[in-house]
Parts: C-alpha cells; structure tokens; sequence
C-alpha cells in the first residue's frame, strides 16, 4: 500500500521496516517499491536482519514450546506437581513462562505471521520451518484456547 501511494508522490522518501521479516519477506517488500522514488533501507537484509530472526525464532520458540505442555498439564491436572519440578531444575523458565506467557495472550495473533516469517527464514527445506508452521498454527488458537484453560 505505501508503495503503490509513493508512485503517486512527487516527493522522495526513505523507507524502512523494523518488523520481524525474513531476508526473503524483505526482498519483496523492497521490489515493490521499484518504479518509485523511495529508497527502501535495507541494509537488514544481511546480518542484522538474520540476528533479529534469530532471536525471534529463539523467543518465540521457548513459548511456543511451553505455552502448549503447560496448557497440556493444567487440563491433565499436573500443572502444580510440573511447574514445582520446573522451579527445582529451570527456575528461570518459570520466571519467564509466568510473566511471558499471560503478556502473550492479547497479542498471540501477530505470531501467525511472525512464526511463518521465522519458518521462511530457515528455509522449506529445514526441519526446523515445521516447528515454527505449527507454532504459527497453534498461535491462531492459542487465545482462545489458553483463556478457557486458565478459566477453569
């Protein structure tokens, strides 16, 4: 869309986006900027940007993961019994897990399209890609799903 507003501009402009983008997502943005007077940033697209996917993957991984095997063990009624095992060996997780996870709930619909951009950041051929296409799966639930749970 600002692509398509900048073709009718008859000013330059200097674009840049700061989102949790792949290398590949970027590209496409910056073509379609083509045949505009802006100049689209994007210097991203090397390391920097690979740095910030990583660290995504890395975040967004270790909530994906435990968001659903705590949902898992509060349905089972094993929540107590897990999360006092997980205070005895990883004490930082659950510090991390109980702030994290309840701050994740209004937003868990932007992880639909933050995990696809980690997955096609890894690339369709990494086993890895899967993991983060489920997590974006669940993220579309996740909600929901976790609102009822925590409800009961």
């Amino acid at each position: 869309m600002i692509a398509a507003e900048m073709r009718l501009a008859s000013s330059a402009a200097i674009f840049i986006d700061y989102n949790a983008v792949s290398p590949q997502t970027m590209g496409e943005v910056a073509q379609a900027f083509d045949n505009t007077d802006a100049r689209v940033l994007d210097s991203g697209i090397g390391a920097a940007l690979a740095l910030k996917m990583c660290c995504a993957g890395i975040n967004k991984g270790l909530l994906g993961l435990g968001t659903p095997m705590l949902l898992a063990a509060t349905k089972s009624g094993a929540d107590k019994v897990m999360m006092a095992k997980l205070a005895e060996s990883q004490s930082q997780r659950v510090v991390k897990f109980s702030k994290s996870i309840p701050d994740m709930y209004p937003k868990a619909y932007r992880w639909v399209a933050e995990t696809d951009e980690i997955a096609s950041f890894l690339g369709s051929d990494s086993p890895a890609a899967e993991i983060f296409a489920g997590m974006g799966a669940f993220s579309s639930r996740w909600r929901t799903t976790a609102q009822a749970t925590v409800a009961r």
